[in-house]
């Protein structure tokens, strides 16, 4: 069975979150097993609401920078164990 993993990425508030949950909802629709996988839900999860401060987004916010590694590292391996599992689309 093919898996896809679809990827976005662009500026904050320009539809991506929106965009995504649309297609996981035509692809359930049609019987796929799909999930939508968001850093930014996972990042305020796990970081709380102040990390959507500009101070953490900043160049030369080195822990920032390695939490919001970490956030992508994590959204990316629970991607992969859904498709490595029953799920066909993330």
């Amino acid at each position: 069975m093919t898996k896809l993993c679809i990827i976005m990425i662009g500026l904050p508030a320009r539809g991506k979150s929106l965009m995504a949950e649309r297609l996981r909802e035509g692809l359930s629709a049609d019987g796929l097993q799909a999930c939508v996988f968001n850093n930014g839900n996972l990042r305020r999860a796990t970081l709380g609401n102040m990390s959507g401060a500009a101070s953490f987004y900043h160049p030369d916010n080195e822990e920032g920078r390695m939490l919001r590694e970490k956030i992508a590292a994590d959204n990316m391996r629970l991607a992969r164990e859904f498709l490595q599992g029953e799920g066909q689309v993330a």
